[in-house]
């Protein structure tokens, strides 16, 4: 199909990229760049909030938080992968009409549904708190204005993800965190319960503007192409393969909290802050340089070149190993001097945090498996083994709390996400030939590595410091 004259081309990309290794590690480091300066204002807003709250108040927070995932989960009827993986694919295919009826319908659905929630919310907040949990009725106007502006910043985000504009991705990211540890350092004298839900609600609402502004140049530049929408895409999609995705999803995100009950139940709230804590300290060295995100959406648009799509996974899955293993010892060896300095309440229980790092490894080894699942619409497999997983967080999250406490909880997310990686990795590799975990292509040196070194040098070499250690 020929692209328009008047077409931006950010909208159609070209089929397969030359410079695939170059677009990857350039979106990755701008993405980390970004994630860097994420988390440096977090720390600072992270720090003031849990030092003006009490350990029990900053569980209340959390626990409340937690309600965004059902919510999330509800109005997107768990499809916001496939939507993104949807959409990477049908501008592989370079199919415009597909392209809008399916981002057409995907909203148009997702809007009518949050007004549905918002509406149900409201008229039945009595009953979610009582089975939920009595600080939820407490806060409740807060916790469901914080639940929508989530929602629409997600749906802008998703728009971003499957359009594969990173760089916008990561500015909007940056706006929200931003504005939201501003207003905790100019708030700090009236910080509480209430107050820290909605600065984070007005935070999420300076991401959705960012958003907008970023997201809809790509918007008037589809919708000023000829082609007319495709009718009743997101029906035939859910009909064929989406609709495991959705009853998988559902179900994953209505369980997603279950780990903070568990703690709370077994421990305390002050548990449930410590295993936060430690999921933070986690999440700041993984988002480090995370390239799940670009992966994704990437695999599904060159999904019909499987051998390429499996050889490129397994060279970032060799560097991203490593990287891992540096990233652990900085860690081990600057956490000790961080958490006395900022976060002296968690000191005693730093351990908890090490074992949390220890999930980078087993991300490494699982690293591509589900952009490889949903380019090939293997959700009907994700759904199969969806009871395994449940079975398993149930058992070990509950025996190895009782047992270990919040360490326990650590140890049980490690075994299980595992023992499912395993699981699915063999079954990629019998059932539909890709195989992901290669140790002689892991370790092997052709051209894939020099392009990327040559990259990383050539970006590098721009700083002072590194060219004169490069020379």
């Amino acid at each position: 199909m020929d692209i328009p004259k008047n077409c931006s081309l950010n909208i159609l990309p070209a089929a397969i990229p030359s410079n695939t290794i170059r677009d990857v590690v350039g979106n990755a480091l701008y993405a980390s760049g970004g994630t860097l300066l994420i988390r440096a204002l977090s720390v600072i807003g992270y720090a003031i909030t849990i030092q003006r709250l009490t350990l029990h108040d900053f569980g209340v927070v959390t626990l409340v938080l937690s309600f965004l995932a059902p919510a999330g989960a509800i109005v997107f009827f768990g499809f916001e992968q496939q939507f993104t993986s949807s959409v990477a694919a049908a501008r592989g295919e370079q199919n415009i009409a597909r392209l809008k009826g399916l981002t057409r319908e995907f909203y148009i659905v997702v809007g009518a549904l949050l007004i549905g929630f918002c509406a149900a919310a409201y008229f039945g907040r009595t009953i979610i708190a009582r089975y939920y949990d009595v600080y939820l009725f407490q806060y409740f106007g807060v916790a469901l204005f914080l639940a929508a502006v989530q929602i629409v910043l997600n749906g802008i985000q998703g728009f971003l993800h499957g359009y594969e504009k990173f760089k916008s991705l990561v500015r909007v990211q940056v706006t929200e965190t931003a504005v939201r540890n501003i207003l905790i350092i100019l708030l700090i004298a009236r910080l509480d319960i209430g107050m820290v839900l909605l600065i984070h609600g007005i935070a999420k609402l300076s991401g959705i503007g960012m958003g907008l502004w970023r997201a809809l140049p790509s918007v008037v530049d589809l919708w000023r192409m000829p082609e007319r929408p495709e009718r009743r895409v997101l029906v035939g999609i859910i009909r064929k393969y989406g609709k495991w995705e959705i009853a998988r999803f559902f179900f994953a995100q209505l369980l997603s909290p279950l780990q903070v009950w568990i703690v709370k139940v077994f421990v305390s709230t002050e548990g449930v802050a410590i295993f936060d804590f430690a999921r933070r300290v986690y999440s700041f060295a993984h988002a480090l340089f995370d390239v799940k995100g670009i992966l994704f959406p990437l695999i599904s648009r060159t999904i019909r070149q499987k051998r390429a799509s499996e050889r490129l996974v397994l060279k970032i899955k060799k560097y991203m190993l490593l990287y891992y293993a540096i990233v652990y010892v900085v860690m081990l060896a600057m956490l000790p001097v961080a958490t006395r300095l900022l976060f002296p309440k968690y000191y005693p229980e730093i351990t908890v945090a090490y074992l949390a790092l220890l999930h980078l490894f087993i991300e490494g080894y699982k690293l591509g498996q589900a952009a490889f699942l949903y380019g090939l619409r293997l959700q009907k497999f994700q759904f199969a083994v969806l009871p395994v997983g449940v079975a398993l967080q149930i058992t070990l999250d509950i025996s190895f709390v009782m047992i270990l406490g919040v360490s326990g909880m650590m140890l049980s997310w490690h075994i299980q996400a595992l023992i499912m990686g395993v699981l699915t990795d063999r079954y990629l590799a019998t059932r539909h030939g890709v195989h992901l975990w290669d140790f002689g292509a892991m370790i092997r040196f052709d051209a894939y590595d020099e392009r990327a070194l040559r990259y990383l040098k050539r970006r590098f070499a721009r700083f002072p410091i590194i060219r004169r250690l490069l020379k």
